[in-house]
Formats: structure tokens, C-alpha cells, sequence
């Protein structure tokens, strides 16, 4: 199992797209998610761009917004509670895995965080893993094999794109939607 997590700081999206499709988790009807207009209001709805442009769906991703589009203590964990673990086999409503399930980390602060360490520790079945800093290549070969292949192909979507993109009034580009974006995270 490979999960990307993408973040799109401009737009302060977070794209994590995992290689088996989870199932679809529908929202609570009465579930208060922002105005309407909020990114947040636009992703829970999946409501399309002013081009028609839907976001993926959600047995294809799962897109989280924040504030600021940084990561910290409080995003890490609810990656590891919604993504990362559910994706690797643990079930989520007794919290339990039938396998070990291992996590290699880079430093982080927000890894190594007392929430994510106290978390992390309630779950006898997890192990993640902090490797010193300056040992990605080494100790996590997916950064290198996997993203590079994904950015190479995610840019080639964008290129793409830009050749035939709606010119501005100032006389550049328009920047994709968000929808476009995180369908473009799908297809990469």
C-alpha cells in the first residue's frame, strides 16, 4: 500500500491519495463545515469549479484543508487517525490491527510532537519510526523513487495546461481550480 500526501501550500490543500480505494465515508447531514464560501464548505460538498471541474471523489482521496497549509502536531495526527492507518489496516472503531504496522518519519517537529508520541503509543500494533535528518534518501527511498515519478508526471499535467489555459486580464496564465488540482494529484 503507497499513500501520498500532497500539500498545495498556495491553496492550503492537503491531497492524500492512496493506492487502493478506501471506502467512501459520507458526511453527517447536519455536519457544519464553513460558509458557502468557504474551501472548506467547496470540499466537503465536492462542488465543482466555475469550468464544471469536480474534485475527485472520495473512494479516490481524501483532501483536508487547514488555515495556514502547514503541517503540525494536530494535521499529523488526524493524517495518521483518517489516512495513514485506516489505509494500512487498522480498523476504526475498535482501533486494532490483525499485523504490526511500521511508519518510517523524517524530523518533523509535528512527528515527534507529544500528542502524535502519546497517540502513537496507545496503539500496541504501531511503530513509526524518526530517522535523523540528512538520511531521507537513505532510510526513505519512496521520496525519491515515488515522489519524483509522481512531481514528474504532476507537472506534465500542469504543463499541459498552461498551453491552452484562459489568459487573465493582466495577460498571464489563470492558475488551475483547486478541483483541477486534486484531480490532477489523482491521475498522476
Amino acid at each position: 500500500m503507497i499513500c501520498l500526501i500532497i500539500m498545495i501550500e498556495t491553496l492550503h490543500l492537503t491531497i492524500s491519495v492512496c493506492s487502493h480505494d478506501a471506502p467512501a465515508t459520507p458526511a453527517k447531514p447536519d455536519t457544519k463545515c464553513g460558509n458557502k464560501a468557504a474551501v472548506t464548505y467547496e470540499i466537503m460538498h465536492r462542488l465543482p469549479d466555475k469550468d464544471g471541474n469536480p474534485y475527485p471523489t472520495r473512494d479516490q482521496c481524501h483532501i483536508t484543508c487547514t488555515k495556514t497549509a502547514n503541517s503540525n502536531q494536530e494535521w499529523t495526527n488526524l493524517i495518521l487517525k483518517k489516512v495513514i492507518l485506516p489505509e494500512l489496516g487498522m480498523d476504526m472503531t475498535t482501533e486494532t490491527s490483525p499485523e504490526q504496522i511500521g511508519l518510517i518519519w523524517d524530523e518533523f517537529r509535528g512527528h515527534s510532537a507529544a500528542i502524535v508520541k502519546e497517540y502513537c503509543l496507545s496503539l500496541p500494533f504501531f511503530h513509526p519510526e524518526i530517522i535523523p535528518g540528512g538520511l531521507t534518501p537513505v532510510a526513505q527511498p519512496l521520496d525519491k523513487v515515488i515522489n519524483k515519478v509522481f512531481k514528474g508526471h504532476f507537472r506534465d499535467l500542469y504543463d499541459l495546461y498552461i498551453l491552452t489555459a484562459p489568459i487573465s486580464n493582466t495577460g498571464n496564465p489563470q492558475p488551475p481550480s483547486r478541483q483541477q488540482l486534486a484531480t490532477w494529484v489523482v491521475e498522476a
